[in-house]
This record gives structure tokens, sequence and C-alpha cells, in this order.
């Protein structure tokens, strides 16, 4: 059985070796187009939930090839917070609450101990 998308530290080296070295590509690029994003998508691992959880993201946090770079971090930090980690900024209450309704999605306020409306706060 695959591992799921928000327990990294059960996948095998090599897809950790791809999700670093793609989110380091992401990161790295200042502008895209479409083409390489869909070329950058085609890198996920197909062994698991990796490409339709990213899309669901997506949905939240869709693609602004104007403002790539910046895009980038803010996807980065949505899909960090969709997995359970405290992201490096504070998320637009939009993005926050998205990702909340994501089914898959360890970021739900009471299961994680942040607040659905405020990102970083504990409840109790």
């Amino acid at each position: 059985m695959p591992a799921t998308i928000g327990t990294m530290q059960k996948l095998d080296p090599v897809t950790l070796v791809i999700f670093h070295t793609m989110w380091e590509d992401l990161h790295a690029k200042q502008d895209a187009d479409s083409d390489w994003f869909s070329e950058w998508l085609d890198r996920l691992p197909s062994d698991g939930p990796w490409l339709s959880h990213t899309k669901d993201v997506l949905r939240v946090c869709p693609v602004d090839y104007d403002n790539f770079n910046k895009w980038a971090s803010e996807f980065h930090d949505c899909m960090s917070f969709a997995i359970g980690k405290r992201p490096q900024k504070r998320l637009s209450i939009e993005h926050n609450r998205g990702i909340s309704r994501i089914a898959w999605s360890k970021s739900k306020g009471g299961r994680t101990g942040i607040c659905g409306g405020c990102v970083q706060r504990r409840v109790r």
C-alpha cells in the first residue's frame, strides 16, 4: 500500500528525492508557462495519490503565471498546510478554508490543533 501524501517520512528514498527535486525546480523557476507546469506535474509518481492531491490543492491555489515565483511559495505553503505541517507564512483566509474543506486534508482545526480561521493559533 503506497504512503499517503501526508506521511513523507514513510516514503522510499527515491520518491523523496523526486519530491525534493521537484520543489527545488518549482522554487527556482522565476516565471513559467502552462507547458512547463504540465511537465512538472507529469513528474509526480504515478503509484499513489500525488497527482490527485496536488490537483485538489491547485483548485484552492490556482497557478498565477504572472507572479509565478510568489505563487510557488504560496502553493508550497498550501500543500504543507494540507498535509498537516505548519506553513512558512500565514495563509489567506480563502486558502485556509479551501484546504480545510479538502476531504484528505489533515488541516481540520480540531484534528491538527490549528484553528480553521486563523491558521497558526492553537485552539485547545
